[in-house]
């Protein structure tokens, strides 16, 4: 087990003594149970980082997908590496906030308050980088019910360790189509911008149109065991025969136009 499934950090390994074949008590009930194709309650409501009320809905009313992260503002450790490595990749990608995609950042702790919001929203916008951003990047809180529906429904199951005062809790970018669906999970704190904009497009459904980001669609696969998208051989063999097909009946065709042309020439002849 590593610190990209589940805050492992949070707890002492000499105090947490299991079998290697078992997961600690403080883990049980812990982790992601991925709802592909699943459709979100976009009536599901909370306040954003300015402290006003807001539905999940309303971030799809653009036409582009959402990446939505579950994370707490006030964690120590993994919701923080989390939301650095998400940031890091899309400032490499080159995928546009507002354009190509909007961020939603959910606190699952129903104590924190909106101050807490806007104070990551910014830190995150200034590691960023990238002007105009502050309106595709969303910071919200919510009340107990809104948290534990929305958790419910992407597959996200947390806990609160008293011992620690923290909350035990997985990592995963979850990224929903501009209908709302679930469309793919990449978990963990570390994202290469190949993965993201993979799964960018991938969300994006029929707004992908270009015959490049179609094709590397069909020649990557995604891998869960990764969390990330690989190179599908088979893909790029079907590809390449196809395009081998084209170019032989392009060269056939012009060949046999040339040959037309050389029996009419010497008929009139």
């Amino acid at each position: 087990m590593s610190l990209s499934a589940v805050s492992y950090a949070d707890y002492n390994v000499n105090e947490v003594k299991v079998k290697a074949n078992e997961t600690p008590a403080e883990l049980k009930d812990v982790g992601i149970a991925e709802r592909l194709g699943e459709k979100l309650d976009l009536n599901i409501p909370f306040k954003d980082e300015r402290g006003k009320d807001v539905l999940i809905g309303d971030y799809f009313q653009k036409s582009r997908p959402i990446i939505l992260s579950l994370v707490y503002f006030g964690c120590p450790n993994l919701c923080n590496y989390h939301l650095d490595g998400l940031t890091n990749g899309l400032k490499e990608a080159s995928e546009i906030p507002g354009k190509d995609y909007e961020v939603v950042a959910i606190s699952f702790d129903e104590n924190d308050k909106t101050e807490m919001a806007l104070a990551k929203k910014n830190s995150y916008l200034k590691q960023l980088g990238r002007v105009g951003a502050e309106n595709s990047f969303h910071f919200l809180t919510g009340d107990k019910n809104s948290i534990e529906k929305i958790a419910s429904l992407i597959g996200f199951k947390f806990k609160w360790n008293e011992v620690e005062k923290q909350w035990a809790h997985a990592s995963a970018a979850v990224f929903i189509t501009p209908e709302g669906k679930i469309s793919r999970y990449l978990h963990g704190v570390f994202f290469d911008p190949g993965s993201l904009k993979l799964a960018i497009a991938e969300s994006s459904k029929l707004k992908i149109s270009n015959i490049i980001n179609t094709f590397v669609l069909y020649c990557f696969q995604y891998d869960p065991k990764k969390s990330r998208y690989i190179v599908a051989a088979s893909n790029i063999m079907k590809v390449g025969g196809i395009i081998t097909l084209g170019i032989l009946s392009f060269v056939l065709v012009r060949f046999w136009r040339r040959q037309r042309r050389t029996l009419l020439n010497q008929g009139e002849g």
